[in-house]
């Protein structure tokens, strides 16, 4: 149907031979808004990419556990994070031991006048990770939020995340 041909066409969404628009009795408007996700509700979603600031792996885990077979959008973006707080949990954890073995090794030689150099590295490491964490949850919320499916640059795939729909 094309609105354009009769001037008594009743307004609303036509399509125009490429895309839907918007006809309002007179000319096209714009476009019809795309829904990338298909429709599905992005809270989801973005809460879990910002599970850094809210108690690291639990948030994405708890959404992954309840949304794993219900929302594939919302799946994929649960595993994408729990798989990125995992990943940042044992970078972590590693770097504490660093730092405390590197303690304990100045401390334990009778060399307790040298800097702990491993300390040092283990603790900035630390905050690299951590600003990381911060920095790339803030990146996945906002890709979620556009409805993108988006994986994180650096993580350990420990926990399979939804298929992106053809």
């Amino acid at each position: 149907m094309d609105p354009s041909a009769s001037q008594h066409t009743p307004p609303g969404w036509y399509h125009d031979g490429r895309e839907m628009r918007w006809w309002d009795g007179n000319a096209w408007g714009p476009s019809a808004p795309t829904q990338q996700t298909g429709g599905t509700d992005k809270t989801l979603p973005v809460l879990v990419h910002l599970g850094a600031f809210f108690g690291g792996f639990i948030l994405p885990l708890i959404v992954y556990l309840i949304e794993r077979d219900k929302n594939e959008f919302t799946r994929h973006h649960a595993a994408e994070a729990l798989n990125f707080q995992i990943t940042v949990g044992i970078v972590s954890i590693g770097t504490w031991l660093v730092s405390f073995l590197g303690i304990v090794g100045a401390v334990g030689f009778g060399n307790s006048s040298a800097p702990p150099w491993p300390f040092f590295l283990g603790f900035a490491f630390m905050l690299v990770a951590m600003f990381a964490s911060w920095g790339l949850g803030i990146l996945g919320a906002l890709k979620a939020g556009r409805g993108e499916w988006w994986r994180y640059p650096v993580a350990f795939r420990f926990v399979g995340r939804g298929r992106r729909p053809a």
